[in-house]
C-alpha cells in the first residue's frame, strides 16, 4: 500500500485540507464503498475514516493522525483487512514512526501553513494543498484499462 500524507503541526488545517479533498475525490468519480461509516457527509468538525473505489482500485481516506500508535494500526487495517492500494491521510510529523519509511513508495505533502486563524489565503492554501495530494494519487494510480467497442 502506498500512503499520500499530508502532514504538518496541530491546528494548521490538516482536517479542513482533507475534507476539500474529498469532495474533489467524489466529483471526480470516485465513490465511497465502506459500510461502516454511518455519516455522508461527515461531522463538521470531525475527523472520519472512508474507503473509496475508482477503477477497482481502494483507496483508503482517513482525516485523523494525531497519535502514532492510533496510525499505525488504522494503516495497518486498511492495508490487511480492506486491501486498499493507497491512502490519504493528515498526519503530524511523529518523532519515532515515519510512515513514509513503513509504507515506501508513497508522497509526503507538507501542509502549507498560514499562521493567522481562517482567512482566504489559508483557504487558498487548503485548497492547493487537496489539490496536490488529488495529483500526486492520479500519479500514482494505475492507468485504467481500456475498454473495448
Amino acid at each position: 500500500m502506498k500512503v499520500i500524507e499530508l502532514q504538518g503541526p496541530p491546528s494548521i488545517g490538516k482536517t479542513t485540507t482533507m475534507r476539500l479533498l474529498y469532495a474533489l475525490l467524489l466529483a471526480n468519480g470516485f465513490r465511497r464503498t465502506s459500510r461502516d461509516q454511518p455519516f455522508l457527509p461527515p461531522p463538521p468538525g470531525k475527523d472520519f475514516a472512508a474507503i473509496l473505489e475508482k477503477d477497482g482500485v481502494k483507496i483508503g481516506f482517513m482525516t485523523f493522525g494525531d497519535v502514532a500508535k492510533d496510525q499505525e494500526i488504522h494503516l495497518r487495517e486498511l492495508k490487511d483487512v480492506h486491501h486498499c492500494a493507497f491512502t490519504l491521510t493528515a498526519s503530524r510529523p511523529f518523532k519515532k514512526w515515519q510512515i513514509q519509511a513503513a509504507y515506501p513508495g508513497g508522497r509526503l505533502i507538507p501542509k502549507t501553513e498560514i499562521p493567522q486563524a481562517w482567512n482566504i489565503t489559508r483557504h487558498e492554501a487548503n485548497i492547493r494543498d487537496a489539490i496536490q495530494m488529488h495529483q500526486a494519487l492520479l500519479e500514482l494510480m494505475p492507468a485504467p484499462a481500456p475498454t473495448m467497442p
